[in-house]
């Protein structure tokens, strides 16, 4: 018997460990749709640093974003306003539903990440809103 083979390393990556900020401003209850449609994505900054690259094109990665699924939409980010939640989703429109892998082929070509905020009911109330989630990069 013969037994061959190639060892090589994964990719070693980080995340930002500051927090991701991510400004709506002001919008207009009336104009909220269940698709985030009526109002411009505000993009996420999310910055990887990888290191040992040699053999990124041999692993996949799946960003997972983990937080707490809204009530009538459990692809979105709850927040505190039980009428609203936060759609992710990339530049090709696929959703990056909350708490599920969502695989990225290439390591090289990470998709730009994009937030919406949706309705998710009749009861949005006026005020402030607040939501918070953590983006885990699991390379495998």
């Amino acid at each position: 018997m013969q037994f061959s083979g190639t060892l090589i390393s994964a990719p070693k990556c980080t995340l930002s460990t500051s927090d991701v900020i991510v400004e709506f401003g002001d919008l207009d209850i009336a104009k909220l749709t269940t698709a985030g449609g009526n109002y411009d994505q505000v993009r996420v900054w999310y910055d990887p640093k990888c290191t040992n690259t040699q053999d990124a094109s041999k692993f996949t990665v799946n960003l997972i974003f983990q937080g707490t699924p809204a009530v009538g939409n459990a692809q979105a980010l709850s927040t505190n306003n039980a009428g609203l939640g936060i759609l992710l989703k990339d530049q090709g429109g696929r959703v990056l539903e909350v708490n599920s892998p969502f695989l990225v082929k290439d390591l090289a070509f990470l998709p730009s990440i994009w937030a919406y905020p949706i309705k998710l009911n009749e009861n949005v109330a006026g005020g402030t809103f607040k939501a918070s989630g953590t983006l885990i990069f699991d390379i495998k």
